[in-house]
Formats: structure tokens, sequence, C-alpha cells
């Protein structure tokens, strides 16, 4: 156990305290300004202008989404209006979940380098907790800023569409959307020559999902089983593949997002036996919960789709196996009203940031997963992956003091009014969760308690990543 003093800020005693990479250590934590300070052993000699009792807790690092969407509106994409009502709110409902740094995915096709001021701003002004962007590549000047966004604006993740493309994109109401495989393959390779860069790829093939609607529209099917049906396996799967070899041969680094299918996944694990180039893989917990014979109906629509039972094994095994690297919530701050009035029309998207960890927690509670498990995924990875580590995702002296204090035998009812966010729905709304923070610090500060939102707008920082 190391320290610097026996003197500290904050001291955070009598817990379980979950070291990703590590385990879970019976030790206290010292905290001076905004780090990690010491690991002490428990009740060791110490003193702090405020002690907190984590008797009997957890201590989880603060959780790193690595994938939400601030500022998504139906109809409008991602526009600047919504990003400082967004950040307040849904930093709010991060923080009762325990994520204390968001890594935003935003899209505009504006040209980043003129209105990222305005991005940065609205974020500083009005997030509760620290945050990074992720940029879509959505059109040539995109691609030709690419170097300039990682050297000057500090960005090092960049998200490809391989989903909308064309009339399809139009159609979707993606307006400004010009993505193609050359667009991502000249892309690749001026990331892969960016130290800590990383291209992360939505992969569904649109012209397979464009055909299988269409009929199914015919046909007259409707519902959620209607939706997933349309967006099958192999057109994940397929993407998956396509841009796993483009980013083999451009030797850029890849990162798929929001996996839902076990043929996606089969396609991962074959590429990662041959490739020489990084890949990581990131699903979401509503594809370790839901599946499209769901009664959640049209709220539970995404893209991709809730699948089968058969793929929500699968993801759970990956999960627990180190295939998937880290657990993101494709978080959409939505109303009900958006989801609607059927499901070939309504917004797909939903809330989840909230009720992350305590899906996960299930995982340990059932055997699936160890807490260490759980702080890999949803702490260490995002952080490595996404150039934020050692600051983020550990806890581990000179880290950044963020953490969730859980008390693992903490049920709650799901609710709107629970969960903080703008959305008036959540796909778990009604179901009991067990394992929840009474307690999110960022920075030193505590930020939630007992599900109190302590944190004001304009806490977070914007995180650069070079």
């Amino acid at each position: 156990m190391t320290g610097t003093g026996l003197a500290f800020d904050v001291l955070v005693r009598g817990g379980d305290v979950v070291i990703p990479g590590v385990g879970v250590l019976p030790v206290d934590l010292g905290i001076d300004g905004e780090r990690i300070a010491a690991h002490l052993e428990r009740g060791a000699p110490a003193s702090a202008r405020t002690s907190i009792d984590a008797g009997g807790k957890v201590v989880l690092p603060g959780l790193v989404d690595p994938h939400v969407h601030i500022g998504y509106t139906a109809g409008r994409g991602m526009p600047l209006d919504a990003l400082p009502e967004h950040f307040e709110t849904e930093t709010a409902s991060a923080l009762v979940g325990g994520v204390t740094t968001l890594v935003v995915m935003y899209r505009n096709p504006a040209p980043y380098e003129e209105i990222w001021d305005e991005m940065v701003r609205a974020g500083e002004e009005r997030s509760r907790i620290d945050f990074a962007y992720t940029l879509g590549i959505i059109g040539e000047p995109h691609r030709e800023g690419i170097p300039a966004y990682h050297k000057e604006l500090g960005v090092s993740s960049f998200k490809f569409y391989m989903v909308y493309r064309g009339q399809e994109a139009s159609r979707t109401g993606n307006v400004g959307v010009h993505y193609d495989d050359g667009l991502m393959w000249e892309s690749m390779e001026a990331i892969a020559g960016l130290p800590g860069a990383v291209a992360m790829v939505h992969a569904e093939n649109i012209e397979i999902i464009a055909r299988v609607r269409d009929r199914l529209v015919a046909a007259g099917r409707t519902g959620l089983a209607a939706w997933s049906d349309s967006r099958p396996d192999v057109s994940e799967a397929e993407s998956v593949r396509r841009a796993l070899f483009l980013g083999e041969r451009a030797g850029c680094p890849v990162y798929i997002p929001h996996l839902s299918s076990s043929l996606g996944m089969e396609a991962v694990v074959e590429h990662r036996a041959l490739a020489a180039t990084a890949v990581y893989v990131e699903t979401c917990p509503h594809y370790l919960t839901h599946t499209q014979e769901d009664a959640v109906g049209l709220l539970g629509k995404v893209n991709p789709p809730l699948r089968t039972e058969h793929d929500r094994a699968a993801l759970w095994a990956a999960v627990a196996k180190g295939v998937v690297d880290t657990v993101g919530t494709d978080h959409c701050g939505l109303p009900a009203r958006d989801k609607g009035p059927d499901i070939w029309t309504g917004t797909p998207g939903f809330p989840g940031m909230a009720t992350m960890l305590p899906v996960l927690l299930d995982g340990v509670r059932e055997g699936r997963l160890g807490l260490a498990d759980v702080a890999r995924v949803t702490s260490l990875e995002p952080a490595r992956i996404l150039g934020l580590h050692p600051r983020k995702g550990s806890l581990e002296v000179g880290a950044d003091a963020d953490l969730a204090v859980v008390d693992m035998a903490l049920t709650r009812t799901v609710t709107p009014e629970l969960l903080r966010s703008r959305s008036d729905f959540s796909i778990y709304e009604g179901r009991e969760l067990t394992g929840w923070p009474v307690l999110t610090m960022a920075r030193g500060r505590p930020a939630m308690r007992d599900g109190e939102v302590l944190a004001a707008p304009g806490s977070g920082r914007y995180l650069r990543r070079t």
C-alpha cells in the first residue's frame, strides 16, 4: 500500500475497493484535492477534513461511458442549440448511475473547427461531469480535418456510419451525412498515423436492411420483433467484417460500438485470431437484458435492434470472457412521444446511463461476472482505449478521485423520476434492480448522494486526448 502522508482532504473508510486489473481490496482511500493520494490498510491511523463511511459497501471507479448521445433530437439530428439542456439533464442522470465521465458521440454537417468553441462551451457551462467528444466523420471536410482535430482539438476517436448512406441517409433524417466506404478508408489511413487514435464504426449494411424492411412493411408486419427482423444479424456481421478488414489494411485500430449479435461477435473473434491491428468491441446493457420479444414494445426500438435469447446469452458470455472490451449505453435522452406512432416511423434510442451499473451488478449476483469484470468493462478499458487513462478509469494513486460507493443490497424500482433524465420513460421502468450507488464522487467532491444530485451544472471539464 502506498501513501503521501496521513492527513488528507477526504478519507473513504471501510469499503471493498475495486481496483481494475488488481482485484477487490480491503483498503481505505485517501484523497487530496481532486486525486487519489493513498491506499491505506483498512483502519490505519489517518486524519481528514471529511471522512466517508463505506463500511459494508463496494467502492468502484467512476464509470466511463464511452457511448453517449448528447443533443440527439428527433428529426433534427444533434443541433448545437440542444447541447446545453441535454448536458445539464443527462449528466444528472449519469451521476445517479455512478457515471463520472462521458464520451459524447457528436455529428454535425458543419466543419467541426467552426463550431468547436460552442461545443466545448455547452459542456463546460452545463455538464456536471467531465466529458470528451467522438466526432462523426460524415463528409469530405471532416475527413480532411482529422489530423487537426487530433492535434488541435484533442480528439482521438472518430465515428463512421456504414448504416447512413445515399438516399437512406436522407430518408432516416440524417441530412448532411455523406458516407461511403471510400470516405471511411481514406479516413482510416489518416487515423492510422495518429498516436492513440481509433476509428469507431457503426456496422450495419443498410442495403440489406432496406430490402428486408420493404418486404416486412409490405407484409403488414408491425411491432418490436418486426423492427428487429428488418435489421438481420447478417447485416451487422457483414459490415463488421468489412470494417475490420479495411482497418487492418489501413493499419488503423477499429472500435465496434453497440455490438448486438452472436454472429457479429463471431466475426470479431475470427478477425482477432488473424489480424495484427487492434480491434475493440463494445456492447450495451440493453442487449444483455432485453430481446425482440420483450413487452417493452415500441419503446425498445434501437439501432442495432434487440435480438434473440441466443444473442443475449452469447453477449453475456463474451463480456465475462473478455471478448467484449467495454460496455457503453448508447444513451439517448428522448421523450416517449418520439417513439411513436409506429415502429417504422418512431425514433430509435432510449436512456440507459443511470441503469447500466445495476444491470451489470445483476450479472455479478447471478455469477456471470465478478466485480473486477464490471470495473474493467465500465471504467478501465473505456478509459484506456479512448485515451483517458490513467487519469480516468482507475482508483490507483494519482488518478482523478472519481468513484461510486455502491450498496450491493439496495433494491430500487425503476421510474423516470429516479433516473433524472429528460426522458420520461425507461425500458426498465417498473423493474426492480439491486445494487445502486449511494454516493458518486467526481474529482474528489460528492456529486450525488442517495439519489440527490449535488454537482452543479458547469462542474465538468472538457478532456483533451492526445
